[in-house]
């Protein structure tokens, strides 16, 4: 029996996961790392390792996906339409 993965090409993932592809920024959300923030670089079945920069130091980490979702992106002000 073919499995759905490689009948649809679509990733299996629990009910209300988030897809996360290389580059995507994260945030840890479980786990000893909670609150850190870092970058998406392989994803393996359901583990990830994503990238940590502190300063000029980095560290790859690899976790379980679960522990991890996307960054929400500040929102930028646009400038100020009005002139003085």
């Amino acid at each position: 029996m073919e499995s759905r993965r490689k009948r649809t090409g679509v990733p299996i993932r629990p009910k209300g996961s988030v897809v996360l592809w290389p580059e995507d920024r994260v945030v840890v959300i479980e786990g000893p790392l909670q609150g850190i923030e870092g970058t998406v670089v392989k994803i393996v079945r359901r583990r990830i390792v994503i990238s940590i920069n502190r300063g000029q130091k980095a560290l790859l980490v690899e976790m379980d996906q679960a522990w991890v979702t996307k960054a929400i992106m500040p929102v930028q002000s646009s400038p100020s339409l009005d002139a003085d």
